[in-house]
């Protein structure tokens, strides 16, 4: 019977098969391969890892079991795992020398750090006869994309799409094109693909996924609820979605889907994501009973502990926290990355900077180190050193971090500054002795002494918060000075103040949501004729703007390229009289061009921010208005309102005075 539904291809008659054996005991190697395929072809392949790994335990010597497996433990992406899987099979000179073979184990290679290497490999197999070309081509696009040579990336996948169409491969691999690169999304066409190709489980995911990363939650749960509708809400499916409720604090539905969901993958502990929920939806006296009800020791329930304390404005409860995770767990990157966080805010810069070079081991390393880069030699002062030095983390903190660039240049021997595509004008211009590249090949790489993240520059020159300047540090292009200075004076109230502004943060979920603020919540502050207001918010605003303009009457002024074009933006920025933020890059452009800047604060905000007082340390300019409760911005809103009126009357003076 099992062999026949196999044959037919009866997926879930195989599994309802099974269900009515005890696997255990059975012993059969051939009934766990039939369990593992059924989840493959069903899409759900990492819930068929455990069901390779006991069919092979039966029969080790098959090597056919071991491709099998390696195969779906890509498709899984549980890379290491392939990778030791293919690592016996390459020894075997008949199954090594196979073209299926060389291009999985390069693909293992592209996904456990080894880019080069895997580029040599697939490079190679473009000669073998009878090679598999749509294999082939995924596997280049994924080296290009690690190597983050995004132009041949994209150059490969239009080849792959030539010769394959829109097929899944090539879909994912676009979705992931669009995750690194950051460009404009077409959701049209986008779910024009998934709709054509039926929906895949896989590209559900990852569109969902990209959606969460552009925080463009609408179309990213809408594909959850679309793979729910088809699929069921299991494996790696029902994990993504309880971290989607967990983050948006949506704790009916994480209650739910934890109810209905069957072998989330990896398993998961539902009190501490229910905890976790709490926090984030700001109910934090039930997030500290979830907390008190789960016994068991883990890193999970410290970093919890610690990020509840914090949201209570208890900072040495926060601190106590997280130097037990440290101590519980002393290899862990994340402990101690979370430490150094923690010891920023407070202030206590000279023990956290060591502990901050942690995060390049964390998990998400791979989002802030350019693609063939990694620190070199650290730890080592950079004076009289042939040093690189590459931009980190978001552009706000690459800009904040650029001010140690004047001290840098001072002691250095010479230094090159790697940077995001966006950013290389305005920082060419404004350190016009830098070589500032956004690409840098191996060989060149290894020719420097030092290799340094911006952020590990502050042991060096920021042991304190007294030793940071606060004086303006960029300097924009004549070009976009001229651009933005006549398009201001086009504007119709251009003889009035020019009050920049931005509501929206990045970063996220959960950072996103604390941080930002609807527009109609600073209609008291837009609602003053007395003053002219320029948007200098990134991303998508047409809408947005027009909506609240209609509702209102209150115009913003909105220069196209504002927010993609930052040496534009920072133009346009230097010539306002005041900057009204939350906290995102609109404040740090500010600050680095010298305009007064006031930022909107919410409760335990990004360490840079501090627990206290209305200055900020890397900036003399920027004045903190700070949530008084979690989530409530009413206080703060009143506060910077007041002090706005103030500011309209001083420049009301000033103009009449000299007039």
């Amino acid at each position: 019977m099992l062999r026949s539904a196999f044959s037919a291809g009866d997926w879930h008659g195989i599994l309802e098969q099974l269900s009515d054996i005890d696997l255990a005991q059975a012993n059969n190697s051939e009934f766990w391969f039939f369990q593992a395929r059924a989840f493959q072809a069903l899409q759900i392949p990492e819930l068929g890892l455990k069901a390779w790994a006991e069919a092979i335990r039966l029969d080790p010597s098959s090597l056919d079991l071991r491709l099998f497996a390696a195969q779906a433990c890509a498709e899984a992406e549980e890379w290491p795992s392939a990778q030791h899987l293919l690592s016996d099979l390459m020894a075997q000179p008949g199954l090594a020398s196979r073209p299926e073979c060389q291009i999985l184990w390069a693909r293992c290679l592209v996904h456990t750090g080894q880019p080069e290497l895997a580029e040599q490999i697939l490079l190679q197999q473009q000669a073998v006869s009878g090679v598999d070309l749509k294999a082939l081509g995924t596997a280049l696009v994924e080296v290009n994309l690690k190597l983050g040579l995004l132009d041949r990336a994209r150059h490969c996948l239009y080849q792959l799409q030539d010769l394959a169409g829109q097929c899944v491969e090539a879909v994912d691999l676009r979705l992931q094109l669009l995750s690194q690169s950051g460009e404009s999304l077409d959701l049209k066409q986008l779910n024009a693909h998934l709709e054509e190709l039926g929906w895949p489980r896989l590209l559900l995911l990852k569109a969902a996924r990209l959606y969460e990363q552009r925080l463009l939650l609408v179309e990213a749960r809408m594909c959850f609820d679309q793979a729910i509708g088809l699929y069921g809400l299991s494996g790696r499916l029902a994990a993504f979605c309880f971290r989607f409720w967990v983050d948006g604090g949506h704790g009916d539905e994480l209650s739910h889907g934890l109810e209905v969901a069957s072998h989330p993958y990896p398993p998961v502990s539902k009190q501490l994501l229910l905890a976790e929920c709490s926090l984030n939806a700001g109910e934090l006296s039930r997030c500290a009973e979830q907390l008190d009800r789960h016994e068991k020791m883990s890193s999970e329930l410290l970093l919890l502990r610690a990020k509840l304390a914090r949201l209570q404005a208890n900072h040495s409860q926060t601190l106590q926290y997280l130097r037990q995770w440290v101590e519980f767990q002393s290899s862990n990157a994340e402990a101690r990355f979370a430490l150094a966080f923690e010891l920023l805010a407070q202030g206590q810069w000279q023990e956290a900077w060591p502990l901050y070079e942690s995060r390049f081991q964390a998990a998400a390393a791979n989002s802030i180190v350019p693609v063939g880069i990694a620190p070199r030699n650290s730890e080592i002062p950079p004076h009289s050193r042939n040093v690189l030095v590459f931009a980190e983390q978001g552009i706000g903190d690459s800009v904040m971090m650029a001010s140690m660039l004047v001290d840098l240049q001072k002691v250095a021997g010479h230094v090159s500054l790697m940077v995001q595509p966006r950013l290389q004008s305005l920082l060419q211009t404004s350190f016009p002795t830098l070589r500032v590249i956004t690409a840098l090949d191996v060989d060149a790489f290894q020719a420097f002494d030092c290799c340094y993240g911006l952020g590990s520059l502050g042991r060096f020159f920021r042991s304190v918060p007294d030793q940071c300047p606060g004086n303006p540090y960029l300097q924009p292009s004549d070009i976009a000075a001229r651009r933005a200075s006549a398009w201001l004076e086009s504007l119709a109230d251009s003889e009035l103040p020019r009050i920049g502004i931005a509501w929206r943060g990045g970063g996220q979920v959960v950072g996103a949501n604390r941080r930002s603020l609807q527009l109609k919540q600073l209609q008291s502050i837009l609602s003053h004729q007395q003053a002219a207001f320029v948007c200098l918010q990134y991303g998508s605003t047409d809408a947005e703007l027009a909506e609240f303009a209609s509702s209102t009457g209150i115009k913003i002024h909105a220069l196209d390229g504002v927010g993609d074009d930052l040496d534009l933006t920072a133009a346009l920025t230097q010539q306002l009289d005041l900057v009204i933020t939350v906290q995102q890059t609109a404040l740090h452009l500010a600050g680095a061009v010298g305009t007064p800047a006031w930022v909107l604060v919410p409760v335990a905000p990004e360490w840079r921010y501090g627990y206290s007082g209305c200055a900020m340390a890397w900036y003399s300019c920027v004045r903190l208005f700070r949530q008084a409760a979690l989530n409530d911005w009413t206080d703060a809103i009143d506060q910077l309102s007041h002090a706005f009126q103030e500011f309209l009357m001083a420049h009301g003076r000033h103009n009449g005075e000299s007039s």
